[in-house]
């Protein structure tokens, strides 16, 4: 009788070859930087967004305290008559002194400052405007500020607001 010989012939399938191996490296490579990316996009987008509402808020607060500062307002000692100035000094109705200024980066009301220690405020103006015609209306002030703030990875964001207050005679 003859017996058969089976010769195993090795599986073309049993292995990744080399170029194979290098491909999935190659592709797995790519699929971590486009997550290392868009992980840096969000990081980056969120602290941006957290600093614009930072922004918002200090600017809100500083012209809620001016607003606050302006109420009961008899006299107003600067600016001058349809006049701008950096300061606002007036007299209230009780007599107290009210004195807004800009010292070095800060807001201040009476020498004490009113903004966050990480918003700087970069400007600070007051326009009164006197109607010298019609004597019975209300003095207007407009108060313009400019507010900035520094992200994490150190950009340089910035935000302007304003207020107008009329004062009561």
């Amino acid at each position: 009788m003859i017996e058969a010989k089976h010769h195993h012939q090795p599986n073309a399938c049993a292995g990744a070859t080399l170029i194979e191996t290098l491909m999935y490296i190659g592709l797995f490579g790519l699929v971590v930087t486009g997550v290392v990316a868009s992980a840096y996009v969000l990081i980056e987008t969120s602290d941006r967004n957290q600093t614009k509402v930072l922004l918002e808020e200090e600017s809100a607060f500083l012209l809620a305290k001016i607003a606050l500062a302006m109420d009961g307002v008899a006299s107003v000692a600067t600016p001058s008559a349809n006049a701008s100035a950096p300061v606002f000094m007036a007299t209230r109705f009780d007599g107290s002194a009210v004195a807004l200024a800009l010292s070095g980066d800060a807001l201040t009301l009476g020498g004490v400052p009113l903004n966050n220690d990480d918003v700087a405020v970069r400007r600070l103006t007051f326009i009164r405007t006197v109607d010298a015609s019609n004597p019975s209306s209300p003095e207007r002030i407009d108060c313009g500020v400019e507010v900035r703030a520094r992200t994490n990875t150190g950009a340089i964001l910035e935000r302007s607001a304003t207020t107008t207050r009329y004062l009561r005679k």
